[in-house]
């Protein structure tokens, strides 16, 4: 009985050990940092440094030593800084903190985002992904998040940006996109009309993967539009309709592969 017992004991404890280490923790210094960014400098601010522990992307457990009469949900700003070996966007913040305004990931090791990885930050107003290694940014990427007023993506490996990226951002005051693979030294606006034309920039000198076309062309609302409608009306002319668009966009993809 006394050995069943301590058998038990041991695989509870080896049970624990891998749960422990299995998971990702935020380490957390909390401040209102002096930054020129207006999220970060006037907000509770976890300046932090995420334990990578294991296989398992979501962030369990964060340092809680806040200061006097604070917690995690009066935390606005997140920053994690020069964190290299960090390449995938950590999941489960959202749990912690959730009312987060600004995001900062400079400098960190970052290869890949999506509108996944900030679909939980509905009044992110300000993100900093500069100088980490991303290639490519997605139609959707900013989709839940139309409050965004800065994005700094400068210092990346940009090659391709969708072309619909910054459609729903109807608040922006900034896009820093310089030091680029594609665009230019001074790819960086603030003023309305600077802002529309380098996104007309980035349009040319940053084009779409052939994925990311095919999602927005086959994706957008008139498509799915005609094709609700052949479902449900037994019409040639609206068969003939959607044909004629399908031939159109068959012929853009093909002459963009031609160009690329």
């Amino acid at each position: 009985m006394f050995i069943t017992k301590v058998f038990i004991l041991i695989i509870i404890a080896s049970i624990t050990n891998i749960n422990n280490t299995s998971a990702l923790k935020l380490e957390c210094t909390y401040r209102e940092p002096d930054l020129h960014w207006e999220a970060f400098s006037r907000d509770y601010t976890c300046e932090g440094t995420i334990r990578l522990d294991g296989d398992d992307e979501n962030i369990r457990t964060v340092t809680n030593t806040h200061r006097e009469q604070m917690r995690n949900a009066d935390v606005r700003g997140l920053m994690i800084v020069q964190q290299r070996d960090l390449q995938k966007f950590p999941k489960g913040l959202e749990r912690h903190f959730h009312h987060l305004i600004g995001i900062d990931f400079e400098d960190c090791g970052l290869t890949k985002i999506s509108s996944d990885d900030l679909m939980p930050f509905k009044e992110l107003l300000q993100i900093n992904l500069s100088g980490n290694r991303l290639t490519e940014l997605p139609n959707d990427l900013f989709q839940f998040n139309p409050k965004l007023k800065k994005i700094d993506l400068s210092g990346n490996l940009i090659m391709h940006v969708g072309l619909e990226i910054f459609n729903n951002l109807q608040h922006l005051t900034m896009i820093n996109m310089h030091d680029n693979a594609c665009t230019s030294d001074n790819a960086y606006a603030t003023k309305k009309e600077e802002l529309k034309e380098l996104v007309w920039e980035l349009s040319v000198e940053c084009p779409p993967t052939l994925d990311m076309l095919s999602s927005s062309l086959f994706g957008s609302k008139e498509f799915i539009d005609n094709i609700k409608r052949i479902s449900g009306e037994d019409s040639d002319d609206v068969r003939n309709e959607l044909l004629n668009e399908i031939q159109g966009l068959e012929k853009i993809v093909q002459e963009l592969k031609r160009r690329l």
